[in-house]
């Protein structure tokens, strides 16, 4: 028994609710999927009415936007079975059993990982480069650091257990979520299992809207320290490093003598990640209080 729980946002759900649906008949399943939709568009809105048609399929239009972390917890709220598999609305399901797989499973948490298509829009290689390259990990590395690369944009929970933890509704736009749920459950002695079950990540953004959402990512991880809560991420590794070694302004004046590499690069069809970890690295220095 399962509640897959979809939050929509400016997506078209139909062809994954579609495909998710057919798996869980197939295999004879006790299932719902619940899909809520936080604000879309009306032209999403019409393109994903026909879902609400299927059977075991449970499906609201929210009039005002609750956010990423709300609306997943309004969903596990409502959920009516023990076991949810938490989705994205631009998930592609690529395992004719992928739900199967997670119902062979047990354990309290279990994440099945993400992968990305071989090649991307142009406009979008940033965001596929760092998908591919940071986000994208094989088993045996997801295994050896199973905290580090839990995403909950693909993972099954207990409702019991999910709901005594929730996710962090403090947390205002994009970023960090995902380490602050697992920060929770290592504090509660409890592993994610991490198997080979991944989602494709359809919806790449542009790289306009890949660096605006990593400066909310920034702002977020800031806010987080300053409130006393530590993700152990490289990014505040280095900046704690550069504190101790009181070099933050000298790293500062550094980055603006090339700044405009940087974003070039980042721009650029062969952008560097590099270049984004010292963009990265210059955003939480100037925005750290200590």
């Amino acid at each position: 028994m399962i509640s897959i729980l979809i939050p929509v946002y400016n997506q078209d759900v139909t062809s994954l609710v579609a495909r998710l649906d057919a798996q869980c008949h197939r295999f004879g399943m006790d299932y719902e999927i619940r899909c809520y939709d936080d604000g879309s568009q009306e032209g999403y809105l019409q393109a994903n009415a026909a879902i609400a048609e299927l059977d075991n399929l449970s499906y609201k239009a929210l009039p005002t936007n609750l956010g990423r972390a709300a609306i997943r917890n309004t969903l596990a709220a409502d959920a009516v079975y023990d076991r949810l598999l938490f989705l994205d609305g631009d998930s592609g399901v690529i395992r004719e059993d992928f739900v199967a797989r997670y119902l062979s499973h047990s354990e309290p948490v279990v994440s099945g990982g993400r992968s990305y298509a071989e090649r991307p829009s142009q406009e979008a290689i940033l965001h596929w480069k760092y998908g591919k390259q940071r986000e994208s990990r094989d088993l045996a590395q997801r295994r050896a650091h199973p905290w580090r690369y839990f995403h909950t944009n693909n993972f099954v929970v207990d409702r019991d257990l999910f709901l005594s933890i929730r996710f962090d509704e403090s947390i205002d736009g994009y970023g960090y979520e995902d380490l602050v749920f697992a920060r929770e459950l290592n504090q509660r002695d409890l592993t994610p299992i991490h198997i080979d079950n991944p989602i494709m990540h359809l919806e790449l953004e542009s790289t306009d809207r890949f660096l605006l959402k990593t400066r909310e990512a920034v702002k977020n991880l800031v806010r987080l320290n300053d409130a006393g809560l530590f993700l152990d991420t490289r990014l505040e590794a280095y900046g704690k490093m550069m504190g101790k070694l009181g070099i933050k302004g000298l790293y500062r004046r550094f980055y603006g003598l090339v700044r405009r590499r940087v974003e070039s690069s980042l721009n650029s069809a062969t952008p560097s990640l590099r270049a984004l970890d010292l963009y990265k690295l210059d955003l939480f220095l100037a925005q750290k209080k200590s």
